[in-house]
């Protein structure tokens, strides 16, 4: 199992080893929690992993950066090792939530039934969080975090970063055109040409302006307001603004680079807990480790959730996949949907000035062809 840690991660930071995070020492540590339940596991993890940072090529992999392990760790009382404190102020708050209350990581999946109840197995209240199934939550929590960050990088790569409440459509329609057709330097929505591809547009841009207003964990608003970052020189400093909002000629690379991190995160804790489960039948609600009883249960359940665990994390990966891709095609494809948009309006244009030109031409080759005939 140990192999999924090793495989992955490449390269050192401060001789620190991607593919070293899960040392002899750390395992004997993880392994070593306060108590046998899912609660001190987690907040091991949380204890051990938040300052743990390496570098491979152009990608920094930083715990103390990442969404998800701030949002994980905050609900073991762990969350000061990770976000900013200053991002973490009830007002300023960079997160609209963190709990898993709030992530509906409250309801608990019978899977003899199929049905949820509504009993708080995750609730960060309850003392041993032992029934709490993080191979089915986890994923809950990383699958919010990758939609806000793609709805976030398509508004940005139109230069969307903020949300101001004097948001004006047309001065981002026409900065697109300037910025896409070079050779059309003024301002498309003051032509009267180009009346529908405006209109297009202006009705782009707001509904991706949209996507910032309906994240479901970032707050763009307070992320956007920090100040003084040098993206550009010092982009690890800050991944996450720098990733998301910072407007760049190269919007998909500096996405991928905060993603990675995300990913990184959460597919550490995932292979971890996939290990403890494979490795240790006390993690398992069904094993009575006062009495040794239900041993086989205990171990079925544990494989299930170890296999579900793998499913979901390689089910993240791909869905990744899939919206960059399609985020390279809106990228690529919108700019020629917008001169296809250009070269029809010109050519409906064009048939409707056709005869007012062709009109008095016509007439006029008749009388030249005819010149002396006096009927003409």
């Amino acid at each position: 199992m140990i192999s999924l840690f090793v495989t992955r991660w490449f390269t050192l930071w401060n001789n620190v080893s991607c593919i070293n995070f899960f040392t002899n020492t750390d395992l004997e540590l993880l392994d070593k929690s306060r108590d046998i339940n899912v609660k001190s596991l987690v907040w091991t993890f949380c204890d051990i992993a938040h300052d743990f940072k390496c570098e491979y090529d152009w990608y920094t992999f930083d715990a103390s950066q990442s969404v998800f392990l701030s949002i994980l760790c905050a609900n073991v009382w762990k969350i000061w090792n990770y976000m900013n404190e200053d991002f973490m102020t009830w007002e300023e708050s960079i997160l609209k939530k963190s709990n898993f209350l709030s992530f509906d990581i409250y309801n608990y999946v019978d899977e003899s039934t199929n049905k949820k109840t509504s009993t708080n197995y995750c609730d960060y209240t309850v003392s041993t969080m032992d029934n709490c199934d993080l191979s089915y939550f986890a994923p809950h929590i990383f699958d919010e975090i990758m939609n806000d960050f793609i709805n976030i990088k398509q508004a940005t790569s139109m230069w969307i970063e903020k949300l101001d409440d004097t948001f004006d459509k047309e001065v981002y329609a026409n900065r697109y055109v300037k910025n896409h057709f070079p050779w059309y330097q003024e301002d498309i929505c003051e032509s009267k040409y180009y009346k529908n591809t405006c209109k297009y547009l202006k009705n782009y841009m707001w509904q991706v302006r949209n996507l910032l207003t309906t994240t479901k964990v970032i707050d763009v608003k307070n992320l956007s307001k920090l100040e003084n970052i040098d993206c550009e020189n010092d982009f690890d400093s800050n991944i996450l603004y720098c990733g998301l909002l910072w407007p760049q000629k190269m919007p998909l690379y500096s996405l991928l680079r905060v993603i990675y991190n995300e990913y990184m995160r959460y597919d550490l804790f995932m292979s971890y807990y996939e290990y403890q489960l494979q490795n240790n039948i006390v993690w398992s609600n069904k094993f009575n480790y006062t009495t040794y009883t239900k041993r086989d249960e205990a171990v079925s359940a544990n494989s299930q959730k170890a296999y579900k665990s793998q499913a979901q994390t390689a089910r993240s990966k791909q869905a990744i996949s899939d919206s960059m891709r399609s985020l390279s095609k809106i990228e690529y494809a919108l700019p020629i949907h917008v001169g296809f948009l250009m070269y029809q309006e010109d050519a409906i244009l064009f048939m409707k000035s056709l005869p007012k030109i062709y009109t008095p031409l016509r007439t006029l080759s008749d009388k030249l062809q005819n010149v002396q005939d006096a009927d003409s």
